[in-house]
């Protein structure tokens, strides 16, 4: 008796914000889960990736705040930054640091979000 089992070929993870990347959401939605999770498109494969820092950009109207956090969740600063934001006021999320189980350090693409 043979099996056959077919590997496929996983595409790029991504960084999202509570799983949301390149859209709009509430400002309401970001400040109940303020996460940066790491997550590969149309897989279950556990695959042990964690957010280390990054860098999110607050975009309101034609002034730009820089942020900088440590880890996965939004810091106290970025999250008061995102109570006074208004709709259509965007979060650029850049210089994703990401570790993986074998402690390899990599970088995920950057992504926004804009307030609805």
């Amino acid at each position: 008796m043979q099996k056959y089992y077919m590997s496929a070929v996983l595409p790029n993870a991504f960084a999202g914000l509570n799983g949301l990347f390149n859209t709009t959401v509430s400002e309401s939605k970001i400040l109940t889960n303020p996460f940066l999770k790491i997550a590969i498109p149309n897989s279950y494969y556990r695959h042990n990736l964690q957010v280390l820092s990054f860098r999110a950009d607050i975009i309101q109207g034609t002034d730009s705040t820089f942020t900088h956090a440590n880890g996965y969740q939004l810091s106290q600063e970025q999250l008061k930054l995102i109570r006074q934001l208004n709709p259509g006021d965007e979060i650029y999320f850049s210089d994703i640091r990401v570790s993986c189980a074998s402690s390899r350090i990599g970088t995920a693409p950057p992504f926004w979000i804009r307030i609805e």
